[in-house]
């Protein structure tokens, strides 16, 4: 993940109350939820090897929040 994505990511997850570890894993509250990854020109979400969505990296910023609202269902912190 080149240092533009991450802070793309970064500044998205904030919107949810989450950040971005630095062995590049979504983390809320203290845990570990999922790693993020971009390969062959896609955001990939993965736990452990499963590969739970794949995104074009050229939408990293929507991606991450289609991904946190479709799959844990989150809703943004208010600001």
């Amino acid at each position: 993940m080149t240092p533009e994505q991450r802070e793309w990511v970064t500044a998205t997850l904030r919107r949810y109350g989450a950040e971005l570890s630095d062995d590049g894993f979504i983390s809320r509250d203290g845990k570990k939820l999922a790693r993020l990854g971009v390969r062959r020109g896609r955001l990939r979400v993965l736990s452990g090897d499963m590969l739970l969505a794949s995104y074009p990296a050229s939408t990293i910023g929507a991606g991450v929040a289609d991904f946190v609202r479709k799959f844990w269902f989150w809703k943004e912190a208010p600001q």
